[in-house]
């Protein structure tokens, strides 16, 4: 009897691939990289455990950032980028219509994405270092020579005026 390797080669393949597929993973294999995961809508997540802090955010013209801006240049990324959380950066914002949530300057600009902030819950050991101080050159990538309405910038006098904070001596 002749057996033709065409009648067997299509089973063999199947058979190869359905053993492929229940092998396990190499150790080398890359994970995907989790990421710090922007939150957005500081004033209901971020006031959760920080009121007087939101409180403060809330009256400050950063708080609105994105209505400052005319129709024309909420189309400008130019623009845009300093007035929404999380521009240019995974998980950050998109637009208007894909990512409400990160409209405004908030928390996340300054301090970073929160979503390591917000898994950690109460635990006060995984809390630690999941959110940043910000720093003068964070201010100045926005307020800068750039910004058609500049007129200086004292990182001190800012400070002051966004202070949202208890000094350890209060």
């Amino acid at each position: 009897m002749k057996i033709g390797i065409g009648k067997w080669l299509p089973l063999t393949i199947l058979a190869v691939l359905l053993l492929a597929m229940n092998l396990p993973a190499e150790e080398t294999a890359e994970k995907p990289e989790e990421v710090n995961a922007y939150i957005g809508d500081s004033a209901k997540k971020c006031k959760m455990c920080h009121k007087d802090e939101v409180a403060a955010w809330e009256k400050w013209e950063m708080a609105k950032t994105f209505d400052a801006l005319s129709e024309e240049n909420k189309a400008k990324d130019e623009c845009v980028r300093c007035h929404v959380t999380g521009f240019g950066e995974k998980g950050g914002w998109v637009s208007a219509k894909d990512t409400p949530a990160l409209m405004h300057i908030q928390c996340e600009v300054c301090h970073g994405p929160a979503g390591d902030h917000m898994k950690a819950g109460m635990d006060k050991e995984k809390r630690a270092g999941t959110q940043v101080a910000p720093t003068k050159e964070d201010c100045l990538a926005c307020h800068n020579k750039d910004y058609p309405d500049f007129e200086g910038f004292d990182y001190e006098k800012a400070l002051v005026a966004i202070k949202h904070w208890s000094d350890p001596e209060e």
